[in-house]
Parts: structure tokens; sequence; C-alpha cells
């Protein structure tokens, strides 16, 4: 994704890396306020995903249960970024989550 590159380079020229500018990073990171939402959080992750690794997924999964924090988290297997095969069963999920 040519548009992704180009922020994420601007990004890392401006605010440089999480090794060397830790503070901005930490903030820039959803994950670090998590105690902070109110939100009921569905996680879908294709184990393909090539754009985002889908580690960040499992961690975000396990720093949501040290929380207690009630969520969904659900792993398609071979499954890439788009999760294009996977849209109907995603929509229905997040359909059930909405009727309760």
């Amino acid at each position: 994704n040519p548009v992704a590159f180009s922020i994420r380079k601007s990004v890392l020229k401006q605010h440089g890396t999480p090794l060397n500018n830790p503070t901005f990073w930490y903030s820039a990171s959803p994950i670090n306020f998590l105690s902070k939402t109110h939100a009921f959080i569905q996680i879908h992750v294709g184990t393909k995903d090539k754009v985002v690794p889908p580690k960040f997924s499992a961690d975000l999964n396990l720093a949501l249960n040290q929380l207690s924090l009630p969520h969904d988290y659900f792993v398609y297997t071979a499954a890439g970024h788009g999760l294009l095969a996977q849209r109907s069963q995603i929509y229905a999920r997040s359909l059930q989550v909405l009727q309760k």
C-alpha cells in the first residue's frame, strides 16, 4: 500500500523509531489506554495478514483479558488482511453484539 508506506515513512522521519522515541510511541499506541475504554471490542484477524501482524491482535486480546474487559477475538485460518471471504460471518458476529 503506497499511501500507508508514505505515512509510515513520514511518521518515522518526524518521530523516530520506538527505540529512540519510546515516549511518543507509547502515547500513540491504544493498547496502553485500554483501561479507559467502555466499548465492547471485537477483534477479527487473519493468520496470513501481511499488513497487520497477527501477533498485534493476539497481544490486544491478551491485554483485554488481563484487564478483564469484555471482548470477542476471532482468528480466521489462512485469511489475509481484507478478510473478504469472512465478511458475512464478521457482519453476523458484529450484529449479534449490537442486538444484545
